[in-house]
This record gives C-alpha cells, structure tokens and sequence, in this order.
C-alpha cells in the first residue's frame, strides 16, 4: 500500500511537471516568435522609412534646382516647369515628414525586438525538465531549471 502511494504521488508530479514544462516552453516559442516578427517589421519600416528619407531630400533638391533655373517668359512650358518644380519640393517633403516617424519606429522595434528574441532565446535554452539520479541523491528528483 506504501509503495503504491509513493509510485502514484511520484507519477502525479512527473506528469504535472512534465506538462507545466511543456506549457511554459510553448509560451516562450509564442514570445519568441512574437518578438521576431516585431524585429522583422522594424527592419521593415527602418528601410521603408530610410528610402523616403533619401528620396525626399532628393526631390527638394530637383525641384528647388528646377525652380531656380526656369525662365518665366509667359509661355505654357514654363508654367508647367515652375509647377513640376513646385510638386517635386511638396512631394519631398511629404517624403521627408513620413520618413520621421517610419524610421523612429523602425529602429525602437529593431532594436527592442533583437532583445527580447535574444531573452527569450536564452529561456527556452535554460528550460529543462528531467528526472536526476545521482549516487549523492538518494531516490529521484525533479529539476526545472529557469
């Protein structure tokens, strides 16, 4: 009858630490994963928001080179000179102001997502459940290393 109880409490824990390992192991991968898909779209938004940093500061300075170098004489193809000009700088700065707020964001999610991906990376590395023997220990243990 002793042994009975000890052999069913014994096999109560293993299986309860068994799927309480497997559970916590899980919601790492999910955080895991998580955390590299934010890593993923920084990246993303960073280059996205870097391009429209570029081009904006070209584009101002195309049309402010345009602006600067037409002949108003009245005619139809300086007006439509003076107005290609005028779209490119407002178009750069569109770019520009949309460059900002891409690129801020774009390195917070790179940055804090490479850090929690490598967190969590170390967890799931440190997670181990398993039954101990040792000729120190008398008897079995259970270790759930964290």
């Amino acid at each position: 009858m002793k042994t009975t109880t000890i052999l069913i409490t014994f096999l109560s824990l293993f299986c309860s630490s068994t799927v309480t390992g497997q559970v916590l192991q899980r919601r790492y991968e999910n955080q895991l994963e998580e955390f590299n898909r934010m890593k993923t779209r920084g990246i993303v938004m960073l280059s996205v928001g870097s391009v429209a940093a570029v081009s904006g500061t070209v584009l101002i300075i195309n049309g402010t080179h345009q602006l600067n170098n037409f002949v108003d004489d009245g005619s139809s193809e300086a007006y439509d000179e003076e107005t290609t000009g005028s779209l490119k700088i407002i178009g750069g700065i569109i770019c520009g102001v949309i460059s900002i707020p891409l690129t801020s964001v774009g390195m917070v999610f790179t940055l804090f997502g490479a850090h929690k991906s490598k967190e969590y990376k170390e967890k799931i590395e440190n997670l181990s459940l398993g039954i101990v023997c040792t000729p120190e220990v008398q008897g079995l243990s259970f270790v759930v290393r964290f």
